[in-house]
Formats: C-alpha cells, structure tokens, sequence
C-alpha cells in the first residue's frame, strides 16, 4: 500500500483507496448510498453491489458530499452489528473535537481492545468507528445509548453528537471522499496530527 502525507493528511493511491473500501465495507451490501447537498437530502437508494457504490464514489466525489449506511440491510433485518459510528464535532474549533475523539479512540482501545478506527470528516471534526465481532443487539438504541452515556460521563465528552446513537439506519460520509462543504477529503488521522 503506497500511503503518503500531505498538509498533515494521510493519502493513499487510487488502488489502495478501492482495497480500503473493499474492506471497510466487507462487500456486505446492499447498503444505502446517500448524496447532501447544502444539507438538503437530494438522493438515497439501495445500492446492490460493492461495485456499484465503487463507481457512485468515484464519479461523484468531489462534487457532492456523499454518504453510505453505516450498517447494511443484512445487519439491520438480523438485528446482527459489527460496528458502532460515533461523530464528534465542533463549528468554531474542529479541533477541539479531533482531540476528544483521538481521546475516546485511544480510551476504548485500551480498555477494550481492538483498533478503533479515526477519520477526520473533512470540513468540522472526526467519526470513530469501532468495529468488533459481529453482536446481536435486539434492542440496539438503548445499549448504544448506555455506551455513549458511559463514555461521555466517564471521560467528560463535549462534541460527541448524540444524532448519531442508536440510529441503525444512520448514513456516515464515505472514507476518502470530499467534503464539499469544507473542501478537504474524509481521511485516516494519524495522533501525531492531531496535537
């Protein structure tokens, strides 16, 4: 994989990003695929194929901001999730907020294991998501609640945003697309780049 830095920014080639994709997504689909447009929704469909999604992201990035569902249409009929979304933001400081995630991404690595994965959002702060083994969660509201309650209570959070908690449904900002708004890209943070 030929990752490289620029303006403190992770960037992979091409190739690769399709590889993270592939991966991100585990090819479980379909999935919704999401474009807003200056925050109005202007499309939503099922998208059947990884390959599919694939060419919507690649001929649509950089001209709106484009989003996939967080979980796929198999995990939400089985009630059956493999990872939870979290968004921390923060208008006047994005800052602020990249800290309190790479704090909460660090915090939940230690105490319970596994590599949490930071992206910054491209225009006002970071998403987390956390994968793990695949959970049966019939009443998956009220178990993301307590997780998030936990954590805010517990590490004194203030730009996590709640819209995000217990929405199986929830559309997430695509990894290595342009955030229009902001116009920067969706992309892997590395620590050292957000002290």
């Amino acid at each position: 994989m030929n990752i490289y830095m620029y303006r403190n920014v992770l960037y992979m080639e091409v190739s690769d990003i399709r590889k993270f994709l592939t991966d991100f997504y585990n090819k479980d689909f379909p999935r919704e695929f999401v474009i807003i447009n200056n925050g109005i929704l202007f499309y939503r469909k099922l998208i059947n194929t990884f390959d599919e999604a694939y060419d919507k992201y690649w001929n649509l990035n950089g001209m709106s901001n484009i989003y996939m569902s967080v979980n796929s249409v198999r995990e939400i009929t089985n009630q059956e999730f493999s990872r939870i979304y979290m968004d921390f933001d923060d208008e006047i400081e994005p800052q602020n907020a990249n800290k309190e995630a790479l704090m909460v991404r660090n915090y939940v690595k230690n105490k319970y294991g596994g590599d949490p994965l930071l992206l910054y959002s491209g225009n006002k702060g970071s998403n987390i998501y956390i994968f793990m083994k695949p959970m049966n969660l019939q009443s998956y509201k009220e178990t993301m609640r307590y997780f998030f309650d936990s954590l805010r209570n517990e590490l004194d959070l203030k730009y996590l945003d709640y819209s995000s908690c217990g929405d199986y449904m929830r559309v997430s900002r695509i990894p290595y697309s342009i955030n229009v708004n902001g116009g920067n890209l969706c992309s892997y943070i590395e620590e050292i780049n957000m002290i």
